[in-house]
Protein backbone atom coordinates (compact mmCIF):
# COMPACT_ATOMS: atom_id res chain seq x y z
CA UNK A 1 0.00 0.00 0.00
CA UNK A 2 1.30 3.21 -0.93
CA UNK A 3 -0.33 6.62 -0.87
CA UNK A 4 1.19 10.09 -1.94
CA UNK A 5 0.78 13.56 -2.10
CA UNK A 6 1.74 17.01 -3.08
CA UNK A 7 1.66 20.63 -1.79
CA UNK A 8 2.53 23.48 -4.12
CA UNK A 9 1.71 26.40 -1.73
CA UNK A 10 3.33 25.75 1.81
CA UNK A 11 4.12 28.91 3.79
CA UNK A 12 7.35 29.78 5.75
CA UNK A 13 6.71 29.16 9.53
CA UNK A 14 3.04 27.83 9.16
CA UNK A 15 2.33 24.05 9.64
CA UNK A 16 0.93 22.85 6.37
CA UNK A 17 -0.54 19.42 5.84
CA UNK A 18 1.10 17.53 3.05
CA UNK A 19 -0.67 13.78 2.96
CA UNK A 20 -3.66 12.95 4.64
CA UNK A 21 -4.65 9.32 4.30
CA UNK A 22 -7.44 7.34 6.20
CA UNK A 23 -7.28 3.43 6.20
CA UNK A 24 -9.63 1.15 4.90
CA UNK A 25 -8.23 -1.65 6.55
CA UNK A 26 -5.44 -2.67 8.95
CA UNK A 27 -2.22 -1.15 8.19
CA UNK A 28 1.11 -1.43 9.25
CA UNK A 29 3.08 1.78 8.09
CA UNK A 30 6.89 1.03 7.34
CA UNK A 31 8.54 4.19 5.47
CA UNK A 32 7.73 7.73 4.75
CA UNK A 33 9.97 9.47 2.62
CA UNK A 34 9.51 13.42 2.00
CA UNK A 35 10.73 15.53 0.35
CA UNK A 36 10.46 19.91 -1.41
CA UNK A 37 12.22 22.40 -2.37
CA UNK A 38 13.29 23.67 0.89
CA UNK A 39 13.79 22.57 4.30
CA UNK A 40 12.26 21.96 7.39
CA UNK A 41 10.32 19.88 10.45
CA UNK A 42 7.91 16.78 9.24
CA UNK A 43 5.49 15.10 11.44
CA UNK A 44 3.73 11.96 10.96
CA UNK A 45 0.58 11.85 12.91
CA UNK A 46 -1.93 9.08 14.02
CA UNK A 47 -5.29 10.14 14.82
CA UNK A 48 -3.89 13.70 16.06
CA UNK A 49 -1.24 12.07 18.18
CA UNK A 50 2.58 12.78 16.74
CA UNK A 51 4.42 8.74 15.97
CA UNK A 52 7.37 10.27 14.21
CA UNK A 53 8.73 12.59 12.02
CA UNK A 54 12.44 14.44 10.73
CA UNK A 55 13.88 17.20 9.89
CA UNK A 56 15.19 17.98 6.19
CA UNK A 57 18.12 20.67 6.07
CA UNK A 58 19.59 22.54 3.06
CA UNK A 59 22.33 19.89 2.74
CA UNK A 60 19.98 16.56 2.72
CA UNK A 61 16.17 17.74 1.62
CA UNK A 62 14.84 14.24 1.60
CA UNK A 63 13.65 12.52 4.51
CA UNK A 64 13.77 9.30 4.49
CA UNK A 65 12.55 7.34 7.53
CA UNK A 66 12.04 3.41 7.48
CA UNK A 67 10.31 1.84 10.81
CA UNK A 68 12.27 -1.81 11.66
CA UNK A 69 9.00 -1.86 14.41
CA UNK A 70 6.26 -0.58 11.44
CA UNK A 71 3.61 1.30 13.23
CA UNK A 72 0.35 -0.43 13.10
CA UNK A 73 -3.28 1.40 12.06
CA UNK A 74 -6.84 0.23 12.64
CA UNK A 75 -9.72 0.64 10.01
CA UNK A 76 -10.67 4.25 9.88
CA UNK A 77 -7.20 5.78 11.11
CA UNK A 78 -6.23 8.89 9.42
CA UNK A 79 -2.76 9.01 8.54
CA UNK A 80 -1.58 12.83 8.41
CA UNK A 81 2.48 14.21 7.38
CA UNK A 82 2.41 17.70 7.76
CA UNK A 83 5.91 20.09 6.94
CA UNK A 84 6.89 22.76 9.05
CA UNK A 85 8.84 25.14 6.74
CA UNK A 86 11.80 27.54 7.21
CA UNK A 87 12.74 28.71 3.66
CA UNK A 88 11.31 32.34 2.20
CA UNK A 89 7.72 32.52 0.34
CA UNK A 90 5.84 29.50 -0.81
CA UNK A 91 7.70 26.25 -1.43
CA UNK A 92 6.60 22.86 -3.13
CA UNK A 93 6.61 19.89 -0.79
CA UNK A 94 5.81 15.95 -1.51
CA UNK A 95 5.26 13.15 0.61
CA UNK A 96 5.26 9.05 0.18
CA UNK A 97 3.42 7.14 2.63
CA UNK A 98 4.32 3.26 2.07
CA UNK A 99 2.63 0.43 4.17
CA UNK A 100 2.33 -2.74 4.43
Amino acid sequence: VCSSDLNDSVSSGIETTILSYTTVGALRIAQVVAWGTYDGEFLIRQNGTIVGGGRTSGADRTLNVTYAATIPTSLGDVITVTILEYGPGLQQFRCNLIGE
